[in-house]
């Protein structure tokens, strides 16, 4: 099961490629400016429309996962300063604890 550092670059490389395939419709479409029906240029459109839509689903997924990686960073942070506090927290207990007792 991937990480979810590999599922942002997993899905970033889908969002480049379809970006990739979407500037090749574009200028696939402006090439064939002689000649094409209506029918062409529709069908044209719908796929790029399509693309596009891949794209932006694809650039959020990337967004969805960076949230959820910082998210989970900062949990982890937070949590590793708690238990440090706590650490010290219980030494200084500790360590008071064995001085009385050597000096009473």
């Amino acid at each position: 099961m991937p990480t979810e550092a590999q599922k942002v670059y997993i899905t970033a490389g889908q969002s480049y490629d379809l970006e990739k395939k979407l500037w090749r419709l574009e200028h696939s479409a402006k090439n064939r400016f002689g000649g094409t029906t209506d029918s062409d240029l529709s069908e044209l459109e719908d796929v790029m429309a399509l693309t596009a839509a891949r794209v932006q689903g694809a650039e959020s997924e990337v967004s969805d996962i960076e949230n959820k990686i910082a998210a989970l960073s900062t949990k982890k942070k937070v949590s590793g300063s708690h238990q440090k506090k706590k650490a010290t927290s219980d030494f200084s207990k500790s360590n008071g604890a064995s001085w009385r007792s050597n000096n009473m």
